[in-house]
């Protein structure tokens, strides 16, 4: 039942994608557009295809082909979310400048089309199906190749035995550039809910607004992503209930001449849960990961390296499906896929990282519904000149000795002790910071741990204690121990 949800999904992301194809006035855009397309959705394991084309003065019917390059993958995703494939959808295009059905109007091309989403799946999915669920498009192009368009759906039930998938009715609207790709987008969906036996989660008002500012090189993303639910409800008979308001930020933007950084941010509400003592404690937790300075070359090298591997852990995965005899040749190359996944990240950090620019910050903050707080402020940063093309074993070396002049810490952590307590083994955490207390690592006051300093230049300093030359070196003598093992 879920790999039907996560099948429409991947339905709505397809059509999306086919918007700035259909959007040109003759057969011949539309081959350049779907050439040009097919540079980027080949990365992706995609193809697209101009199946047929008949054309009147007035009028067109376009229609599109979204199929899977490999054969393999193919059939692993048939069986894995039930969709038929290859996805031809039929486009009827009305041609300007002038418009006369649906209403008088300008513009380069009009474009409606229905998809009967039942029709997509295999027949063995179909008929799970409660209803007939019709997806509705209007696509309007203006003269400046603008394309706005709007998508909404019938109610889609799904039901297998003691599941049951209900997605109400909803709405997908925006507009993009048919020559840059960027633009912005909003979806709004009223209703997700998935019940089975005595477990049963809902998502309410789930609204994803997203806005695309740049597509550098084709595969690196530059914009926002806001997503929002009104209640997020998770119940179940023995564990209890969740229930949440739960939003999400994801920020994406050059910050430099050869270098981006991107934010993910998530808030959370904590409204009426039952399950754990310290999770219905809670009333608010945020978490934030922030990465600034990040070469742009060597992500897009490193991604179209990682692309390739993926497609080649797909194979493995279906032939291990496929032939279970063969479980200890596949997991071998597996492992070794791990390695050369590790291999590629490596041979792309010389693009990747740049010296007093790159790093990365880890943020937390938790309130409990007693209003007792704590907070996390984590950022390390590249603060040293690597050289890549030395060799792996030369490369570690220079970490092992220089680790702490190659990056820099800074922290300003505290957490109350109410908070430890309730984690697992708290007890036994707490009586773990008593050795770092002593030496002043953490400081213990009104019922907080607290450490606040950093660890840059050869300079240990941590509330407001210079330890450079009584910590430092243990810290760096057990740093050597651990990677000499």
């Amino acid at each position: 039942m879920k790999k039907v949800l996560s099948g429409i999904t991947i339905i709505i992301i397809l059509w999306i994608s086919t918007i700035a194809i259909v959007g040109s006035k003759t057969k011949s855009e539309i081959e350049k557009i779907v050439e040009r397309g097919n540079q980027v959705y080949s990365q992706y394991g995609l193809k697209v295809d101009i199946v047929d084309y008949q054309k009147s003065f007035f009028n067109a019917i376009a229609k599109i082909k979204i199929d899977v390059l490999d054969v393999e993958l193919k059939d692993s995703i048939s069986k894995e979310y039930g969709l038929s494939l290859p996805i031809t959808t039929e486009y009827h295009i009305e041609h300007g400048p002038i418009f006369f059905r649906s209403g008088l109007g300008f513009g380069l091309s009009k474009i409606d089309e229905e998809l009967e989403i039942n029709s997509l799946f295999t027949p063995e999915y179909q008929k799970n199906f409660i209803t007939t669920a019709i997806m509705h498009s209007n696509i309007d192009i203006s003269f400046s190749k603008i394309a706005n368009y709007i998508v909404s759906s019938d109610v889609i039930v799904v039901k297998d035995k003691n599941k049951e998938i209900t997605i109400s009715p909803f709405e997908i609207k925006g507009k993009s550039n048919l020559e840059n790709l960027t633009g912005e987008m909003q979806m709004v969906m009223p209703l997700i809910s998935f019940i089975e036996d005595d477990k049963n989660m809902t998502i309410e008002s789930m609204t994803m607004n997203v806005k695309m500012d740049k597509l550098i090189s084709k595969s690196l993303a530059m914009g926002k992503i806001d997503i929002s639910m009104k209640n997020f409800h998770i119940s179940d008979k023995q564990s209890g209930e969740i229930e949440v308001t739960p939003t999400f930020h994801i920020i994406s933007h050059k910050d430099g001449e050869k270098t981006f950084s991107s934010k993910v941010e998530m808030d959370m509400d904590f409204n009426n849960s039952t399950t754990e003592p310290s999770l219905s404690d809670i009333d608010n937790l945020t978490l934030m990961v922030e990465v600034d300075g990040v070469g742009i070359k060597g992500m897009q090298s490193y991604q179209e390296k990682i692309k390739k591997i993926e497609q080649e852990q797909a194979s493995i995965m279906i032939d291990l499906h496929k032939n279970p005899n063969n479980k200890e040749e596949n997991y071998q190359k597996l492992l070794e896929l791990q390695q050369k996944m590790a291999k590629s990240l490596f041979d792309s950090l010389k693009d990747i990282l740049f010296k007093d620019k790159t790093a990365i910050r880890y943020n937390f903050k938790s309130q409990t519904k007693d209003k007792k707080e704590s907070h996390g402020d984590v950022i390390v940063g590249y603060t040293g000149n690597i050289d890549f093309t030395k060799t792996a074993k030369e490369i570690s070396q220079r970490v092992n000795s220089d680790i702490f002049s190659l990056f820099k810490l800074e922290m300003d952590i505290s957490v109350d002790e109410t908070h430890i307590l309730a984690l697992p083994n708290g007890d036994e955490f707490l009586q773990q910071l008593q050795l770092p207390m002593l030496q002043t690592m953490i400081k213990h006051k009104n019922k907080k741990y607290e450490i606040k300093g950093h660890l840059k230049n050869q300079e240990l300093i941590l509330n407001d204690e210079n330890l450079t030359n009584t910590v430092l070196p243990l810290l760096k003598m057990f740093s050597q121990l651990n990677m000499s093992k």
